[in-house]
C-alpha cells in the first residue's frame, strides 16, 4: 500500500506539474496576445493621430495659399487703375478703393497694414488740399515709402503663413 500511495503521489505530482506547465504556457500565450493587442492598438491610434495632424497641416497650407491668392485678386480688381495724375478727385477715388479693399480683406494680420496705408493717403489728401507744394512733395515721398513698406509687410505676412504651414508638414 505504501507503494500505491507513492505511485499515487507521483501521479498527483506529475498531474500538478503538467497543470502548472499548461497554466504557465496559457498565461504566456495570453500575455503575448494581450501585449500584441495593446501594441496594435497603440500603433493604430498613433497612425490615426498622425493622419489627422497631417490633414490639419495640409488644410492650413491650403488656407494660407488661398488667402494670399484671394488678396492678390482683390488688390488686382479694386486697385487696377492707379491715378496717373494727382488731383483731389483722383485721390478721393483711390481712397474709396482702399476703403473697399479694407472691407473685403479677411486676413487679420494684413488689415492693420492696409489701414495704416489708408491713413497715409488720407493725410496726403488733407495736405494736398492745403496747396503747399513743399508739404505736398514731402508727404508724397512719405506716401511712396509707406507704399513700399506696406507691400513688403503684406508679402512677408502671407509668406510666413505659408512657410509656417509647410514647416508643420
Amino acid at each position: 500500500m505504501e507503494k500505491e500511495v507513492k505511485k499515487l503521489g507521483r501521479k498527483k505530482l506529475g498531474i500538478i506539474i503538467t497543470i502548472a506547465v499548461l497554466a504557465v504556457a496559457g498565461v504566456g500565450v495570453g500575455a503575448y496576445f494581450a501585449i500584441r493587442a495593446v501594441y496594435s492598438s497603440g500603433v493604430s491610434e498613433g497612425r490615426e493621430a498622425m493622419a489627422t495632424e497631417m490633414a490639419d497641416n495640409l488644410k492650413a497650407l491650403g488656407v494660407a495659399i488661398m488667402e494670399k491668392s484671394e488678396f492678390q485678386e482683390k488688390v488686382g480688381k479694386i486697385l487696377a487703375e492707379i491715378p496717373s495724375e494727382v488731383n483731389t478727385e483722383k485721390i478721393d477715388e483711390y481712397i474709396a478703393k482702399l476703403e473697399k479693399l479694407v472691407d473685403e480683406v479677411t486676413t487679420k494680420d494684413v488689415l492693420p497694414v492696409i489701414n495704416n496705408y489708408l491713413a497715409k493717403w488720407r493725410e496726403f489728401r488733407d495736405i494736398y488740399a492745403g496747396q503747399d507744394n513743399g508739404a505736398i512733395s514731402e508727404a508724397f515721398d512719405t506716401l511712396k515709402a509707406t507704399a513700399t513698406d506696406t507691400a513688403s509687410k503684406i508679402q512677408t505676412t502671407y509668406d510666413e503663413a505659408i512657410k509656417g504651414a509647410i514647416e508643420g508638414l
